[in-house]
């Protein structure tokens, strides 16, 4: 009952459930944020356990299932606007997201980055694949999704959608969980009456959004990454992983009912990952719109981000000019290789061959005096000379460093002594704490939040070259970090770090420098 009145004063007086007040109302006695508390330690001990075997501080990857926080913290993921003590968005309500489509569409895929980016922006966000819950009950079955008319079949996938229909339950009742996301085929009509009925009852949201792929090579890609997991899983050949996949795509084809306007259902089609959407009956809300603008930018990815540091210190840059051009030319030629090399085991690896674009790696970097000079010695030392096209440098003005204010040039014990409650405040929260007239690393991610949405847009490799502080932001993001570990991530000047895009997570390496 506490959490229900907690939660009604949320809805009735928003902003961590303060009661409204004469002038100045959005004034806050408390803190914004509820990591101040003794959660907080067990949060950090939790870190140290997932992150102890990385000697450079930087988790090797981004699964999200794995990487959960201790229950009842909140406020912990980077770019969340505020932390109530419900632990929700008072203005956002329940949510279910109920994924559909053949296999090989992209539903995990698509489940796996709503989850990254509404957990990023604070909201407790679980999802729910119906392909596990079969692989926990081992049960061995003709199909792999079900859809025949073999009554064997039938109860045992009813028996599994109860079990995840419940479980889901929970998550909104027991857990306090705020969005779910069901991943699974759901065809039929008939099941998403009833999925749509059963949780509406219980007054939470449902949005269908139905993945329709016809691009015959994220077809190829998807059945390919499922031909790898079903071998691992199931223990097949190469041939008898394809034929299964081939045999439950034809098998889900004959029972495929695509979601119509005359089902009064709330649902988005999201054609080819992001190429066009189409909606009916949208549910508005905060939440959901911000949902719809991240697939709005959401693409198939192929390339890879690569992060290379360029710390200007507290020097300006203009003082290093030859020593940064130097640098950046290095840092151009190792990620070159390893996306030439990448491209040429590719082809090895396919049966089609994949042709390199000329201009197959692009360059950002932060607005300096030297980045006109930086785009000319690139293309001059690596553009070949039949190639009228030049190499792209983009100049981006979200990857300016993070903004230090007062404590510029100063050392800690300068700080400490100039500064005496801003640096205890540092010490216990670093992500959300800021000195005076500087940035926190709260306000960096809400900064670089457009920059988010420009990469989930690329399908291209692309090389970061800028400060350690924007880096730790976007390898947050991509790689599901919270921000208690987020201020302690290390990027070393003679390393860069990868990161490749996978359907269930993705995965951090290192380049070191020759």
């Amino acid at each position: 009952m506490e959490s229900f009145h907690a939660n009604q004063n949320e809805l009735i007086d928003g902003l961590g459930s303060e009661p409204l007040k004469s002038g100045n109302y959005m004034a806050r006695r408390g803190s914004r944020w509820s990591i101040h508390t003794d959660t907080e330690h067990q949060c950090r001990d939790y870190l140290h356990y997932h992150n102890c075997n990385n000697d450079d501080n930087v988790p090797s990857n981004g699964s999200l299932s794995d990487l959960e926080p201790p229950s009842g913290l909140s406020g912990i993921y980077p770019g969340q606007l505020y932390s109530s003590s419900p632990g929700k968005m008072f203005h956002a309500g329940k949510i279910l997201i109920v994924l559909m489509g053949l296999p090989g569409s992209s539903k995990t895929l698509l489940s796996v980055a709503i989850t990254r980016f509404t957990k990023w922006l604070g909201v407790l966000t679980k999802s729910f694949h119906f392909s596990k819950y079969i692989e926990d009950y081992k049960y061995h079955h003709t199909t792999r999704t079900i859809p025949s008319l073999n009554q064997q079949d039938q109860d045992f996938k009813r028996i599994v959608i109860d079990k995840i229909c419940n479980d889901m339950l929970n998550f909104f009742t027991k857990d306090c969980g705020q969005l779910a996301i069901y991943d699974a085929s759901n065809i039929r009509k008939s099941d998403r009456k009833l999925l749509n009925d059963f949780f509406s009852e219980n007054e939470i949201k449902v949005l269908f959004i139905e993945s329709l792929i016809t691009n015959t090579a994220i077809i190829d890609n998807n059945i390919k990454n499922s031909v790898k997991s079903i071998k691992l899983a199931e223990g097949l050949t190469q041939e008898e992983a394809e034929d299964a996949i081939k045999a439950e795509l034809s098998l889900n084809k004959t029972y495929l009912e695509e979601l119509s306007i005359d089902e009064n259902l709330s649902y988005i089609k999201y054609f080819n990952f992001g190429e066009k959407l189409t909606l009916n009956n949208k549910h508005e809300g905060y939440l959901i719109n911000k949902i719809v603008l991240f697939l709005m930018n959401l693409r198939y990815k192929t390339g890879s981000l690569f992060f290379a540091p360029l710390d200007y210190g507290n020097d300006d840059i203009t003082i290093l000019s030859q020593v940064n051009i130097n640098h950046i030319q290095k840092i151009y030629s190792n990620v070159l290789k390893r996306v030439r090399v990448k491209g040429i085991d590719d082809e090895l690896n396919t049966s089609k061959p994949i042709k390199l674009e000329k201009n197959e790696l692009d360059v950002w970097i932060a607005p300096t005096p030297l980045s006109e000079q930086i785009q000319t010695n690139i293309n001059e030392q690596y553009k070949s000379k039949d190639d009228k096209n030049p190499i792209n440098v983009y100049e981006k003005s979200q990857l300016q460093a993070i903004h230090l204010g007062e404590v510029k040039n100063l050392t800690q014990e300068e700080i400490e002594k100039k500064f005496p409650d801003d640096f205890k405040r540092f010490a216990l929260d670093p992500y959300h704490s800021r000195y005076p007239r500087s940035e926190s690393y709260h306000d960096l991610a809400i900064r670089m939040e457009p920059l988010l949405f420009e990469l989930e847009r690329s399908t291209k490799n692309i090389l970061i070259i800028a400060h350690p502080s924007n880096l730790r932001v976007l390898y947050g993001y991509f790689m599901a970090s919270t921000c208690l570990d987020l201020p302690d991530l290390g990027f070393p000047s003679n390393r860069i770090v990868e990161i490749q895009f996978n359907p269930l997570l993705n995965t951090a390496n290192y380049i070191t420098m020759e």
